[in-house]
């Protein structure tokens, strides 16, 4: 707040008089605006990129990553004005036409050649997130392609500091963006290498059971030297090294120091994990999730929604809850395709014999009430359910619709707890 305060002094200064705001300076004045807002905005995306415990306690990993997607967005959109505008009013003011402009522009200093390039790399980030399918089948390539933000961030920042004319003989603004730029460079280290490396280092894993659970899922139990703050239902970045790592909800706590989550093998690397043994070696690089017992609002009563393997975060959220003693009170709704697993089916059982009324929902998706995912046909499941904490585990679109299902009933938002299971890397 007190860089924006800074930086808003600094322009408002600038902008001050009437001739600046006329044309044919206003094309200037206005791309100079929006690159002051680019610069803000970009810091903000580094933060956010960083995912830090104190924001993600707040607002989890996913709305954390909902807000780093709009924010890509927006900077998108205020790098194009401050680019398009600048060499548009350039052009006017010198008389030539804009793409001479533009190659004038950016090849006139060794800061804008260099603020160029760092505008080329993120024209492959912003390529690179938009090409959905390059995200789903190539994931490595997407994560590499989408590390380019940092450079780009090196090569643009200094060009703000060096060229922009806000900080023109200010140099408390100076020292004030410089500061705020290595603070924010220094959460993205401590949060992205720092803590997961010191994490993997501390705690390397010992598979200790290789349970089946369905054809091609499996559960793992494994096991620390060290005590691990888990929570069952929240979940752990898991792989073969410290680079190749994907999130897995925490289905158990067996006790301080063994974890229990499950694998279901869509991919070589999860395969792999499907194949491991007793006395095998993994590396947990980060331990997240607000989807547990202790983000509960109220104590209960609780409606459960789980399709598909969302069921693993429900079944460890479950498991939380009974430990806590809020068991008596808890409805399960368990989304099964027709030909699909069901998992648990013991655990599920036992948590039955102590009162949980767990109901599995197999059918057609075609069949409204055993769909589960419109206000009526929950309401018609569990009359009550406008007056429980909802806890909602899915695909992504099953997802959006319980909570709207939730919203038609009249659940207070602070009730209604989803979360995505993974961190975009």
């Amino acid at each position: 707040m007190a860089l924006c305060s800074l930086t808003v002094g600094a322009v408002a200064q600038d902008h001050a008089e009437a001739a600046v705001w006329s044309s044919p300076v206003l094309p200037l004045t206005v791309g100079r605006l929006a690159g002051a807002t680019a610069g803000l905005v970009l810091m903000a995306q580094l933060v956010l990129a960083a995912r830090p415990r104190a924001l993600e306690r707040r607002f989890g990993i996913d709305g954390l990553l909902r807000a780093h997607a709009v924010g890509g967005v927006l900077l998108l959109a205020v790098i194009v004005v401050h680019v398009g505008l600048l060499v548009l009013g350039g052009a006017g003011a010198t008389g030539l036409a804009s793409p001479s402009y533009a190659l004038h522009l950016a090849t006139q200093s060794a800061p804008l050649l260099a603020a160029s390039a760092g505008l080329a790399l993120l024209a492959v980030l912003w390529s690179s997130t938009a090409w959905r399918t390059l995200r789903r089948r190539r994931r490595g390539v997407w994560h590499v392609l989408h590390l380019s933000g940092y450079g780009a961030i090196a090569l643009i920042v200094p060009h703000q500091v060096l060229t922009g004319a806000e900080f023109a003989g200010r140099p408390l603004l100076s020292a004030a963006w410089v500061a705020s730029w290595a603070a924010a460079l220094g959460i993205a280290a401590l949060e992205r290498v720092v803590r997961p490396l010191a994490l993997a280092r501390a705690n390397p894993l010992t598979v200790t059971e290789n349970r089946s659970e369905a054809p091609g899922i499996a559960s793992l139990v494994l096991t620390a030297p060290s005590a691990l703050p888990l929570e069952p239902g929240g979940y752990v970045l898991l792989g073969t090294s410290c680079w190749r790592r994907h999130p897995f909800s925490v289905v158990d706590v067996l006790d301080e120091r063994t974890f229990r989550c499950t694998v279901e093998g869509v991919g070589p690397f999860t395969r792999r994990l499907l194949q491991a043994s007793p006395g095998d070696r993994l590396v947990v690089t980060g331990l997240h999730g607000r989807f547990t017992a202790c983000s509960a609002v109220t104590g209960g009563p609780y409606l459960l929604v789980a399709a598909g393997l969302g069921v693993t975060a429900v079944r460890g959220l479950l498991a939380g809850l009974l430990r806590a003693g809020h068991g008596a009170d808890v409805v399960l709704l368990y989304r099964v395709r027709t030909r699909g697993p069901v998992l648990f089916a013991d655990d599920l059982a036992a948590a039955r014999s102590r009162g949980v009324d767990v109901r599995v929902l197999r059918g057609s998706r075609h069949a409204p009430v055993l769909r589960a995912d419109r206000a009526a046909d929950i309401a018609a499941l569990v009359p009550d359910a406008a007056a429980r904490e909802w806890f909602v585990c899915g695909p992504e679109g099953y997802m959006r619709a319980v909570r709207s299902a939730a919203r038609g009933l009249g659940v207070p938002r602070a009730r209604v707890h989803a979360e995505r299971f993974t961190l975009g890397r």
